[in-house]
């Protein structure tokens, strides 16, 4: 149920999680505090009886969480907490408990996903799923299609879809999880985002070798980047079949290719499913 039909129907779920809370949909919202205001029915009508499951690594996450009248446990990747699923060190511990899940052990990719993990870990030990089906579990979850779905290796070249990612937030968690050199596939149609933060990442960044800029938010995220000799621009492609080609410019054996748009995909595809289709099926023909 959307946000808006627990506001309608006044009921909150048993088990409800809170995570990383983004700027998304600012097309619909007037702005960010309205956006969280709306999440807010996925608390606020829980009883004493009901768990709320809240990150405590960011505060919009952590003001949601607060409206809720149930049992609060938190989850982090940065830090210890007393009552909920943090990581340490190498592994993913649930406080109080035997849980130890060590990360080596995990096929996804990216330290946002050792927040989902956290999360999930969390709230299937709430539920009284076992601790051998959760590390089972666990270890074995390769993600879904469209989210940093690892799609295939070519030549050396490895080809993630992470046609989901519709805000900056999403295509930074992705641009994080990989120390070999990013051939980056970026933007799309508005959704009135602000690339300020995505600028900072990819400026910082050592591996990056090459953005491929695509669709009307074009303009707006190359005003965020700083250009320097180590990084190529590419733009004005119309197609994934253009976008390709492109790639083929600059992929060498050990490059990353990861299509993480940050921006809607309206105008150059019916939907983020079609273009990350269209992205698997270029890497086919690779």
């Amino acid at each position: 149920l959307s946000s808006f039909q627990l506001q309608d129907l006044q009921k909150s779920p048993h088990i409800s999680v809170v995570l990383m809370v983004t700027q998304e949909h600012m097309d619909y919202h007037k702005n960010k505090k309205e956006y969280v205001d709306a999440k807010i029915p996925i608390v606020k009508y829980q009883t004493e009886e009901d768990y709320a499951i809240i990150n405590s690594d960011y505060a919009n996450s952590l003001k949601i969480g607060s409206q809720s009248k149930g049992h609060k446990f938190y989850f982090s990747r940065k830090q210890k907490v007393e009552h909920g699923c943090f990581v340490q060190g190498l592994e993913i511990v649930i406080s109080d408990s035997a849980l130890k899940l060590p990360t080596a052990d995990l096929k996804l990719k990216g330290v946002h996903n050792l927040e989902n993990i956290c999360a999930a870990a969390l709230a299937a030990h709430l539920a009284g799923v076992s601790f051998k089906a959760i590390k089972k579990t666990a270890s074995k979850f390769k993600g879904l299609e469209h989210r940093l779905e690892l799609v295939a290796q070519k030549n050396g070249i490895t080809f993630y879809n992470d046609s989901f990612s519709t805000t900056p937030e999403t295509a930074i968690a992705a641009i994080k999880s990989f120390n070999d050199p990013e051939i980056l596939i970026l933007g799309g149609s508005s959704k009135n985002s602000d690339f300020s933060e995505l600028g900072t990442t990819i400026n910082l960044a050592k591996n990056i070798k090459a953005i491929i800029l695509v669709g009307e938010e074009a303009e707006n995220i190359k005003s965020v980047l700083v250009s320097h000799s180590l990084l190529h621009f590419f733009e004005g492609a119309k197609t994934m079949s253009e976008i390709f080609a492109q790639i083929k410019l600059v992929a060498v054996n050990g490059d990353v290719v990861i299509l993480s748009p940050a921006c809607a995909s309206f105008g150059m595809f019916k939907n983020y499913q079609e273009r990350g289709e269209q992205f698997k099926e270029e890497v086919t023909k690779w």
